[in-house]
């Protein structure tokens, strides 16, 4: 778990820094030693749907998603996924997920 910790710090001080890119790496490997951390999988989601391409678009949604169903009572991630679907077109969805 510390080590977890530790990836997930350096995570948040990349991303501070604007530097998504690494910031996503450390995030990726906080998921690998602790998958069912919600927040982690929010973060990836976040990094990803700042590109707005349909590919990394759809690989937040699948971070989103996965944060959800870990924390279902998070706002933010709700928040969050409604804007993703939102930017994939798939409007039905992202107000699907703003009225839960």
């Amino acid at each position: 778990m510390r080590e977890a910790e530790f990836f997930f710090t350096e995570g948040e001080k990349h991303y501070i820094l604007e530097d998504y890119t690494k910031a996503l790496l450390y995030y990726q490997r906080t998921a690998e030693l602790n998958p069912t951390n919600p927040t982690v999988h929010y973060k990836i989601a976040d990094v990803f749907s700042r590109n707005q391409n349909e590919e990394d678009l759809i690989k937040a949604s699948g971070s989103i998603e996965t944060a959800i169903r870990l924390d279902p009572n998070n706002k933010y991630f709700y928040l969050l996924a409604s804007n993703i679907f939102a930017n994939l077109n798939q409007y039905t969805k992202a107000q699907e997920i703003l009225e839960k």
